[in-house]
């Protein structure tokens, strides 16, 4: 997280509806990254007031954690108040659908005017589809699963979450297999303990079972790599930025050796209108 934050900025602001901010803020404050205010709101109608704050205080490095509904009223509060543009970078921490500030006008803003405060915008969020080239341990491509999601009438638009849901699927069935494996094996002998024995009174001993297991797991899901550290996913955090209503790739930060990676593949140059 750190080589993430030092490759990004130097001084931010944090405004949001969600505790990831606040635990967010906390990492920044071990690492010595200054912020120059941390503001909160209950309800949207606080937001204008929240955004004439942070203009007094100059502020133009935002970090935002909002709901989608909520990411479209705050950047209609920032258009109207002209913190956008080149001279406020905003950085999303939340998954949203393709073109969300489109999908559905809560505001009292055009989507034309929504349009023009989320050019260049910034996202940070999890590696959650393949490249083009590669195939899941599924063997199936990225291609091949957006065949199947339109051919089975996914919603669309469809959520960032699919491909991560596709994979979680093949998590629980790869570690269901596993633990038929193991109590089959013999090698539980001692504990006299089967999936088919399973009820609520000894759901621990399944539950330790599972566990193991998922800490051993691997394999390449149509979101990307699936591994596991504790009780969350081991991922490479994506960086995308929006270019004229399309959002581009432009960094990934890989974990194994703690660097941003600005020349992938898939990468597209940095667009600052200045």
């Amino acid at each position: 997280m750190k080589s993430l934050i030092d490759n990004l900025l130097y001084a931010i602001f944090l405004i949001a509806d969600t505790n990831a901010i606040d635990e967010m803020g906390k990492t920044f404050e071990q690492n010595n990254i200054t912020t120059k205010a941390s503001k909160s709101f209950r309800h949207v109608d606080q937001v204008h007031g929240k955004l004439k704050e942070l203009k007094a205080l100059d502020v133009r490095i935002i970090f935002g954690g909002f709901s989608e509904p909520v990411a479209r009223y705050v950047m209609c509060e920032a258009y109207k108040l002209g913190m956008y543009s080149s001279r406020y970078v905003w950085i999303m921490l939340s998954e949203y659908v393709e073109r969300w500030w489109e999908l559905s006008n809560n505001t009292t803003c055009t989507r034309s005017a929504l349009s023009q405060a989320v050019e260049g915008y910034f996202i940070i969020d999890s590696l959650n589809a393949l490249t083009d080239e590669d195939r899941s341990s599924a063997n199936i491509s990225l291609r091949d699963f957006l065949l199947d999601y339109e051919k089975y009438n996914g919603t669309k638009p469809m959520s960032p979450y699919a491909t991560s849901t596709y994979d979680t699927v093949w998590t629980i069935a790869l570690t269901l297999r596993k633990a038929l494996q193991w109590t089959k094996s013999g090698v539980n002998s001692t504990n006299k303990f089967s999936l088919e024995s399973f009820n609520y009174d000894n759901g621990e001993k399944i539950r330790k079972v599972f566990f193991n297991i998922m800490q051993e797991l691997e394999f390449l899901g149509i979101s990307g790599p699936i591994s596991f550290q504790g009780p969350d996913r081991e991922g490479i955090a994506v960086i995308n930025q929006n270019q004229g209503d399309a959002m581009r790739r432009i960094a990934l930060y890989e974990p194994d050796n703690g660097k941003l990676n600005f020349y992938c593949p898939s990468c597209q140059p940095i667009l600052w209108k200045g």
